[in-house]
């Protein structure tokens, strides 16, 4: 009874620990999708100064194109030839310039162009795994039904292993006992008898009381781990947990 009663909440932990896996998937996810999202609003953030900057530098460029062409108009009608000269290198030092300019604005077109691509890239990245979490979600809808439908039969069986024995003292001890080690255990708190000892922490048992569980099943708690210790022979229960 106890061993059945221990396979049973054994299934019970089971369903507890996949549920919480479960849990912590989808919010794994949802972690990573809220990383991305933020991600990809810096990214356009960025880009979109980035275009503003450059489509301000590429007006700037044509008011001082248009700028210098005007001078240049102007220097070649002054009758002063010395005057002449000094215009066109103060127009030479401005062409200089705004050649310099213009490097730089074709590179930071070239960074737009770039981080496009990668704006691009992140909200694909984005939108698949929003896609996939979609996807999770529903699959773990269809689990978490799974998880609740195997729970209500397995605590409908656990409920069955109580009827008959509500008056019954040496079942409730034992069940008292079983509670306590599963406490600490909540995955495995019964342990073989292996030897005349507890096969999880090797505690000998007293001879007579290992003869009791040998030989009456009688439920005792072992006194070095806090398992249950059952008889060697019984099916199930692994001879360490």
């Amino acid at each position: 009874m106890i061993e059945a009663l221990a396979e049973i909440d054994r299934k019970l932990f089971g369903i507890f620990a996949e549920r919480k896996s479960a849990d912590r998937e989808i919010d794994e996810k949802k972690q990573e999708l809220l990383a991305l999202r933020e991600k990809g609003l810096q990214l356009e953030t960025l880009l979109d100064q980035k275009r503003k900057t450059a489509r301000k530098e590429e007006h700037a460029l044509r008011d001082e194109e248009v700028k210098i062409q005007k001078r240049r108009e102007e220097a070649s009608n002054f009758s002063n030839h010395k005057v002449q000269q000094t215009v066109e290198r103060e127009l030479s030092h401005s062409e200089d310039q705004l050649r310099k300019r213009e490097e730089t604005v074709l590179a930071l077109l070239d960074e737009v162009d770039q981080l496009a691509v990668r704006v691009a890239a992140q909200a694909d990245q984005k939108e698949k795994l929003q896609a996939f979490a979609e996807r999770l979600s529903i699959g773990m809808f269809e689990a978490y039904e799974a998880f609740d439908e195997r729970e209500v039969r397995l605590k409908k069986e656990r409920a069955s292993l109580f009827e008959g024995f509500e008056g019954d003292a040496i079942w409730k001890d034992a069940v008292t006992l079983y509670d306590r080690a599963r406490e600490k255990y909540p995955n495995g708190p019964l342990a073989r008898l292996v030897n005349d000892s507890c096969a999880a922490c090797y505690e000998k048992l007293r001879p007579q009381l290992a003869l009791e569980v040998r030989f009456k099943g009688k439920v005792v708690r072992c006194s070095g781990c806090g398992k249950l210790v059952i008889p060697e022979a019984t099916s199930g229960v692994e001879k360490s947990e």
